[in-house]
């Protein structure tokens, strides 16, 4: 395990918690910063979710999640990263720091970034407790700089392949 990376996570992790109370005392700053939080009990299978978790989801205040039910709102393939993240949490103590794709309940499709890791008492893993914010608008942000970029790349190689012709056929009208 890279003890440097989990640092990393650790910070990442952190910081977003730093905007979450697990009591509900600042459940009213976490829609401004757009954070939500969660909870698993592991000893019960219990899931909790902030307000902001549910907005996120877009679930009814009242909506009740299962482990199985919130799974299923992350795609297929993320689902297996996201079970695996909890696995690896659960017999490792590994935080976990993902950026997902994820279906709300209405069918909006969004990314995801969630952040969590586990909880011990008497050296049982007990809890599973992090974080969920919705980087849609940076995820896509991302990918129209990486297109923009590629974009730019091609006129490059086109510009440059374009200035080797007209050499070629410069020298060819000097002869």
């Amino acid at each position: 395990r890279d003890d440097s990376s989990r640092g990393h996570v650790r910070r990442g992790f952190h910081e977003l918690l730093s905007w979450i109370d697990p009591q509900g005392v600042l459940q009213g700053a976490q829609r401004p910063a757009g954070v939500g939080g969660w909870e698993i009990d592991l000893r019960t299978q219990e899931v909790h979710w902030s307000a902001q978790t549910r907005r996120i989801h877009e679930v009814p205040p009242g909506y009740r999640p299962t482990v199985g039910s919130g799974i299923a709102f992350y795609t297929p393939n993320a689902q297996a990263v996201w079970k695996a993240a909890m696995k690896d949490a659960v017999e490792n103590g590994t935080p976990w720091n993902l950026e997902l794709p994820f279906v709300t309940a209405k069918g909006r499709s969004l990314w995801v970034r969630v952040l969590g890791e586990v909880e011990y008492e008497g050296g049982q893993a007990v809890r599973l407790t992090g974080a969920l914010k919705d980087v849609t608008a940076r995820h896509d942000q991302d990918l129209e700089l990486k297109t923009a970029k590629q974009g730019l790349e091609l006129i490059e190689r086109h510009a440059l392949e374009l200035d080797r012709l007209l050499a070629e056929r410069s020298e060819m009208l000097d002869v």
